[in-house]
């Protein structure tokens, strides 16, 4: 019964993978992630202190969050390099298929910062895929941390509360279940892993509308601002232990 058991359930994480490639088999090339962007990280060339990658989508790349970052830390009297590859509505399973990506992630980064799509929570091939590129990039980095950049909890009214994210979702109940459901997820990843998640979730719940743009889903610049303030405390306390 335990050799079925076991045979089923390796079936079914079989028949989820191959679900989670087949919905998510064309990355998005355009900007962070072309092939010249890609190529530009693989030369990169060595500078002082750490090296930092993001990568991510739109929530990343919105308002120059990571230069935004880079400039807390200067402010601090911090040396790091930090650099994005990122594309507009692409997932962190997409991205993984990319071969110059994998390149670059292959030169070396102290840090990688992850992103992952905003509703990958709410599917269960969607968390499995996610999972499987987190860890599978930051071997290939062979970072010695992993901050992951979680998203939030759009307000009333986001469409996600009545259509969620495709087949074989619910439709989250409310931001507060939304909230949840976010952190659950990259709390699970974190805590298997040994890495480490910002809070962003919970500092942008309160208010949520003051710090997004008006499609209820992309940071405005304040809200930016705030993610790059909260990112930068987690990246400082990775730093000061990675160094210690």
């Amino acid at each position: 019964m335990l050799l079925g058991a076991g045979m089923a359930l390796g079936t079914g994480l079989a028949g989820i993978g191959t679900m989670t490639f087949r919905w998510h088999a064309s990355p998005r090339r355009t900007q962070g992630l072309s092939d010249a962007h890609l190529r530009n990280l693989q030369a990169l060339p060595a500078g002082t202190g750490p090296r930092v990658l993001f990568v991510g989508n739109s929530m990343t790349l919105r308002h120059d969050l990571p230069t935004k970052v880079a400039a807390l830390a200067a402010e601090a009297g911090v040396s790091v390099q930090i650099a994005h590859a990122a594309a507009r509505g692409s997932r962190l399973v997409e991205a993984w298929q990319i071969e110059g990506l994998r390149a670059a992630l292959a030169t070396g980064w102290d840090v990688l910062v992850l992103q992952d799509f905003s509703t990958t929570c709410l599917r269960a091939p969607d968390r499995w895929g996610s999972a499987h590129a987190m860890r599978e990039m930051a071997q290939a980095a062979q970072a010695r941390a992993v901050l992951l950049y979680p998203t939030w909890a759009f307000p009333p009214g986001h469409r996600v509360y009545q259509e969620g994210a495709g087949i074989l979702t619910r439709p989250p109940a409310d931001p507060a279940d939304f909230a949840r459901c976010i952190t659950a997820h990259y709390d699970s990843i974190a805590q298997a892993e040994g890495w480490t998640r910002a809070p962003v979730t919970e500092v942008l719940q309160q208010d949520t509308a003051l710090w997004l743009e008006d499609d209820l889903h992309h940071p405005n610049p304040t809200g930016t601002a705030r993610i790059a303030g909260v990112l930068w405390r987690s990246l400082q306390q990775l730093l000061a232990q990675n160094s210690a």
